[in-house]
């Protein structure tokens, strides 16, 4: 039993690995600039040039993807401190004795907020819109059942 979970465990990490792994390679395909995004249609372009420094997009891809990585997933300290700024944007935190494992988020641009405020933020909403849309599919899926179940049973007999 602990080796199926094991394997459960390393299928969802690769999984996870693979699933964050192709969204920041189709981030970096696909046309645009995010610089210009962050900055604006009208901003100057020692602007653009300024925030492309910042955010680290003139390094090359390879090394974005490392920084991505050690930003998404990091050590910290166990407590997080809401005056502590360089984890107010840590979505998940695991304790491993005096440390823990952060797993960042991040900050909207288009908001100004840290990610995780929004997703919190709207999870309520959502999760009232999913366990609606279930108790929807189980009232429609099961009558449509018992309809088609009667009508097998009747054409048997």
């Amino acid at each position: 039993m602990i080796v199926a979970a094991a394997r459960r465990l390393a299928w969802m990490a690769t999984v996870a690995w693979l699933a964050i792994s192709v969204a920041f390679a189709l981030n970096e395909l696909l046309p645009g600039d995010p610089a210009r995004m962050v900055a604006g249609l009208q901003a100057r372009p020692a602007d653009v040039v300024r925030i492309r420094e910042q955010l680290g997009l003139d390094r090359p891809p390879l090394v974005r993807y490392v920084r991505f990585w050690e930003r998404l997933v990091h050590l910290g300290p166990r407590p997080i401190h809401p005056a502590d700024s360089s984890h107010a944007t840590c979505a998940l935190v695991v304790p491993l004795g005096t440390r823990a494992v952060h797993v960042d988020l991040g900050k909207s641009f288009q908001m100004g907020q840290p990610v995780v405020d929004i997703v919190a933020a709207r999870f309520p909403r959502t999760f009232a819109l999913a366990v609606a849309s279930v108790l929807i599919e189980l009232l429609v899926g099961l009558s449509i059942g018992t309809v088609a179940w009667t009508a097998v049973s009747s054409a048997r007999a």
